[in-house]
């Protein structure tokens, strides 16, 4: 569509290439556009398809219900050149669904599949972190069974962050959004105070901040470290590391990727420093 509002098809489904696209379209490396159809294929079970940019669709690999999984919701993540891991809402050895490995030749092989404990029917797209890992859902399953939030190493090892409780939410159907503070946040379906769904935050473990010295004179040392704008840090200092006792005097905000502060040289030469995110 353009910005006129005049509307072209570029590519129609006929159940062999797959059929009830769900999900977004993720651009490839290469220009084209990948993604996934919910049901057709050889199987029936769905398939991943690639289209390009005039229109010339063409199927890449069909999901089979036990070996890949079926029925998937959820849009492809690109984790390197031709290469994308996704879910299915179904199938696998559990018929609770599953993560796939796919390539752009046609390689399309199961990760895992989900068993309850660690989740069950995921409907979202993988999210790609800073660390390299991928950050999802499920609908169901984990210790309450109303869902969960997991990691993932791109080799298919699975962490369980949270098991959703129905009071921070439940039934997650979305994509997670990795923010500028490093940490992800989300959406659920219902769950909350009123049952109807929750916004949350999902911390991250903090990467150390690695406070420099910039400049050294007689009398003053300038420290600096780097921080993300809107982010409440405290600047603490102790006179022992042995027994250390943290003060909370410096509270700071972040409104630039660096802050700088100026401190005696008497101060520095009997000081500990390090900077806390709360």
């Amino acid at each position: 569509m353009d910005t006129n509002g005049a509307v072209t098809t570029l590519a129609s489904f006929d159940g062999t290439n797959g059929t009830s696209p769900h999900a977004e379209l993720t651009p490839g490396s290469d220009g084209n556009f990948y993604g996934i159809a919910t049901y057709g294929g050889a199987n029936g079970d769905g398939s991943i398809f690639q289209v390009t940019t005039n229109g010339t669709l063409t199927l890449i690999a069909s999901f089979a219900d036990d070996e890949t999984g079926s029925a998937p919701l959820s849009g492809l993540t690109q984790i390197a050149d031709g290469v994308f891991i996704g879910t299915t809402s179904d199938g696998g050895g559990s018929d609770l669904g599953t993560v796939v490995r796919a390539t752009t030749d046609g390689g399309l092989t199961q990760l895992l599949s989900f068993d309850f404990t660690n989740g069950a029917f995921s409907h979202s797209a993988l999210a790609l972190g800073a660390d390299g890992n991928l950050s999802g859902t499920t609908v169901g399953g984990g210790a309450t069974g109303n869902g969960t939030v997991f990691q993932l190493t791109t080799n298919g090892e699975l962490t369980t962050l949270v098991s959703l409780a129905v009071t921070n939410g439940a039934g997650p159907v979305c994509k997670l959004a990795l923010g500028p503070d490093g940490n992800f946040y989300g959406v659920t379906s219902t769950g909350g105070s009123e049952n109807v769904g929750t916004v949350f935050r999902l911390l991250i473990a903090p990467q150390p901040i690695v406070i420099q010295v910039v400049s050294f004179s007689p009398t003053n040392v300038v420290l600096s470290f780097p921080m993300v704008a809107g982010q409440s840090y405290t600047l603490q200092e102790s006179a022992s590391l042995t027994d250390p006792v943290w003060s909370d005097d410096t509270n700071i905000i972040g409104d630039a990727s660096l802050f700088q502060i100026n401190i005696p040289v008497s101060h520095v030469l009997t000081r500990f420093f390090r900077v806390r995110e709360p």
